[in-house]
């Protein structure tokens, strides 16, 4: 049960549109190896947070539903993608995500967070350390 907006495949893939750095960084999640602290720049927003796999970013989403269709339906794609992952995502998942603004100073925060790499113009490893 795969999202038909997220199934990319080596034919219609095209490097140019994404970072390949970032792609690997999904990849690297998604594969088990490591889960990175990144700040992406989406929208002249900051996002603070660390990348997961899309897999683990469902599995998250459904434990915060209570049983039933939606939450049925949600392990059903996370289960999808353990058994056929996407070398090619369209998505970055991140958990402890803090949004920064230049303008307002302050952070909102959100537990999980699902960016379109398109829209992502920006990225740095690590996190935002505090200046007095």
């Amino acid at each position: 049960m795969m999202l038909k907006n997220e199934i990319i495949t080596e034919t219609n893939f095209r490097p140019e549109e994404f970072d390949s750095t970032l792609i690997d960084l999904i990849n690297n999640a998604s594969n088990g190896i490591a889960e990175t602290k990144i700040i992406i720049q989406v929208n002249g927003f900051f996002a603070e947070g660390t990348v997961i796999s899309a897999n683990n970013y469902f599995k998250i989403v459904a434990e915060n539903h209570d049983e039933g269709q939606f939450q049925s339906y949600i392990l059903g794609v996370a289960e999808s993608l353990d058994k056929d992952p996407n070398p090619y995502p369209l998505f970055i998942h991140l958990v402890d995500v803090s949004f920064h603004s230049s303008t307002t100073g302050g952070a909102i925060t959100f537990p999980l967070w699902r960016a379109k790499l398109k829209d992502i113009t920006g990225f740095t490893y690590g996190s935002f350390n505090k200046v007095d």
